[in-house]
């Protein structure tokens, strides 16, 4: 029963308020008619439609972190505002500094490497060299033997000659090794004993020095034991390769000496047969097995120079030594800078500007590091550049024909309901979706922003925030399906708005953020500052286009001209002008009264208080 009263009372409410609303219209004739109006006014006459998207900002990026251990502080908070070069997190250097401190030694080891094998090299090449020249001396030397003793067995000459002649021969060859010696043999053999001396203590110091990094890192638990004997083995090999080098140079000059005495001797004893030849006068014959001993030693010298310059072309293989030396070093650089981009990595700065809209780590997080082929590292946060944004609207495919690239579009915010804001079109999808029955384009309208980007981020809430970020003007109308608006205008001090970008992009008043409803009216035609009336107060009748204008309170029909039609709007070129009434609507002022008395009669008759029938009790 008391629900029955409560309804009853309210329909007899919004009757009393409608006939109240109705009568307060003007009315003319009888007073029987009552008529609504509208004044004739300039505004913009706008067709368009509308569609519905999320506000998004114009590029995202992930902050990732090279760098592996546990973030031991993580410094923003989503929503903060970020300028490149500030502070994301910073991770526990310990590990990654370890890792580069080895990656520094094992580069060092690496270029002690190289260095030994350009010691090889030029060591091998010298005494190859000079193992070839004195081969091909010996070979010279036996062919010359060897010619000599054809000649003698093919002209047979006589005793005393062919005497003389082998004497002057032997004579000529002692003369000539004991040349070799003093200008080549001597000469090669102290620069090859220096050479190898040289080696000896450049491998003593490289392994000293090893011995001394291995140490210390054994010290600071680096490396094992085990590494750590392995370098001091490598150093007491080295040490015993020096003094055996040592002492071979020590005694060298006496080896020499005793090498240059007996070639003296030779040349003695081969001065002196020749002189003996001379003297005796006797007849030499060679004989077969001489001259075939001779042609074998010639063979035999061959044999020699052959393999002298085999073990020179192996210099190459101590070449190719040398530049997988240098590969390792190469490779032992990029170990090191990599360790060093780890550690540097440690403290995780921004890469640009922007709004943190996602923290995927909180501290105390244990991250892996990302420098692998097969990871790119370990996300931090997600910072947005909001100094640009877009809304994503899908389009029915409807109307998607009436959209076009940097065509006006107005966009409006659930959060921000009467404050519309001026976009155009910046893309469109090339390829339609169908979801639910409904086949829709994706187009991307971007935010038209009143100022540039802000130099800092506004403290919300504060002094000067409430001073930068001035609201615009009440002057705008809100525009849903055809309502037509003023142009916005500037604030108070003539400048354009600055943008709050805390927690989002700041627009006047409105503040955007990335993932906002937003509506979007696309204008298909629009004319600005034209005299125009509501489409409902044109008729037609007949090819005659015409408006009932209010004169003393009565309608007067008269016949206008009119232009571009809006969605709620028409443009009128003449008949009009400014300020004039028009008829909107007609509304019959005593079929309303009849209409209120008999609901007020059905109310009395259903009142338990009425005394009426009542009827419908529960």
């Amino acid at each position: 029963m008391k629900r029955t009263i409560i309804i009853f009372g309210t329909v007899l409410g919004l009757l009393a308020v409608s006939v109240w609303y109705l009568l307060g219209a003007k009315g003319g004739g009888d007073g029987d008619i009552i008529y609504r109006t509208a004044k004739v006014r300039k505004g913009d006459v706008v067709r368009s439609f509308t569609a519905t998207g999320v506000l998004q900002p114009l590029t995202t990026v992930d902050v990732k972190s090279k760098a592996g251990g546990e973030v031991v502080r993580l410094a923003v908070e989503e929503g903060d505002y970020v300028r490149k070069g500030d502070l994301i997190a910073e991770i526990d250097p310990r590990d990654t500094r370890a890792l580069y401190e080895q990656a520094a030694a094992d580069l060092d080891a690496a270029m002690a490497r190289k260095k030994q094998s350009e010691l090889s090299v030029t060591m091998q090449r010298a005494s190859s060299q000079a193992a070839v020249t004195q081969a091909e001396a010996a070979l010279e030397s036996a062919r010359l033997r060897l010619k000599t003793l054809e000649d003698r067995a093919r002209i047979q000459p006589t005793l005393t000659t062919a005497n003389i002649q082998q004497a002057q021969a032997n004579y000529d060859q002692a003369t000539q090794a004991l040349d070799q010696l003093r200008s080549v043999t001597i000469p090669q053999t102290r620069a090859q004993v220096e050479t190898e001396y040289e080696r000896a203590r450049v491998a003593v110091e490289a392994a000293r020095a090893d011995f001394e990094r291995q140490k210390n890192l054994l010290e600071k638990g680096y490396i094992s034991r085990q590494a750590y004997d392995q370098a001091r083995t490598a150093l007491e090999s080295a040490e015993a390769a020096f003094r055996t080098a040592a002492e071979r140079r020590r005694t060298l000059d006496a080896d020499l000496q005793i090498q240059l005495k007996t070639a003296e001797a030779r040349v003695s004893q081969a001065k002196a047969a020749l002189d003996q030849a001379k003297a005796n006068q006797i007849e030499v014959v060679v004989t077969q097995r001489d001259l075939e001993d001779v042609r074998l030693a010639v063979k035999q010298a061959e044999s020699v120079l052959a393999q002298a310059r085999a073990n020179l072309k192996q210099i190459d293989l101590r070449i190719a030594e040398l530049q997988a030396a240098n590969a390792g070093i190469v490779r032992s650089e990029v170990a090191r800078d990599n360790a060093r981009v780890q550690l540097e990595s440690t403290s995780l700065l921004a890469p640009r500007d922007g709004v943190v809209i996602l923290k995927y780590v909180e501290e105390g997080t244990i991250i892996p590091p990302g420098t692998s082929v097969f990871s790119e590292g370990t996300s931090i946060v997600q910072i947005a550049d909001v100094t640009k944004m877009y809304v994503q609207v899908f389009v029915d495919e409807a109307d998607v024909g009436q959209v076009s690239v940097g065509q006006h579009v107005r966009v409006a915010l659930e959060s921000a309901p009467g404050q519309p804001l001026d976009g155009a079109v910046s893309r469109i999808n090339p390829a339609a979706t169908t979801a639910n029955g409904l086949t829709q384009v994706a187009v991307r309208v971007e935010i038209n922003f009143p100022s540039p980007p802000p130099t800092e981020a506004g403290a919300e809430g504060s002094a000067e925030g409430e001073r930068t970020n001035r609201q615009r003007p009440a002057e705008e109308t809100s525009r849903q399906g055809g309502l037509e608006r003023a142009a916005p205008t500037q604030d108070q001090s003539g400048e354009q708005p600055q943008a709050d970008q805390r927690r989002g992009r700041r627009s006047g008043n409105i503040r955007l953020m990335p993932g906002l409803n937003a509506s979007c009216e696309f204008i298909i035609s629009e004319k600005k500052d034209v005299l125009m009336i509501p489409s409902n107060a044109v008729q037609r009748e007949e090819g005659e286009t015409f408006v009932e204008v209010m004169k003393n309170g009565k309608p007067e029909r008269r016949a206008v001209k009119v232009g571009m039609t809006g969605d709620v709007s028409i443009e009128v070129l003449e008949g009009l002008q400014e300020g004039e009434e028009v008829v909107t609507s007609k509304i019959d002022r005593r079929e309303i009264e009849e209409q209120q008395r008999r609901m007020e009669q059905a109310a009395q008759q259903r009142s338990p208080f009425s005394g009426g029938g009542g009827g419908g009790r529960r």
